[in-house]
């Protein structure tokens, strides 16, 4: 899957001109792309995707305990350890 920035380029945007098509700040288009942001809110990704002429999909998942993503970026959850729950008593 493409990241935001690589749909971003292939639309031939600059992140300044996605974030005004957008209506988004230009830093949340930058800590997105940068993977600094661990939940985007339904309607920024919606304007996103809208912006660029693309599903949400294309860019965002939905993981269930952190709403939207950036596809490619690490959410909160992941990598936790498996097997059985540590029993301190």
């Amino acid at each position: 899957m493409p990241s935001l920035a690589q749909v971003r380029q292939k639309a031939g945007l600059s992140a300044d001109q996605l974030a005004a098509r957008a209506g988004v700040e230009r830093q949340l288009v930058a800590e997105i792309e940068a993977g600094e942001v661990e939940h985007v809110d339904a309607s920024a990704a919606q304007a996103i995707a809208d912006a660029l002429g693309v599903d949400a999909s294309s860019v965002f998942e939905f993981r269930d305990s952190l709403g939207l993503t950036a596809l490619g970026e690490t959410g909160a959850g992941e990598g936790a350890p498996t097997g059985s729950p540590r029993s301190d008593s």
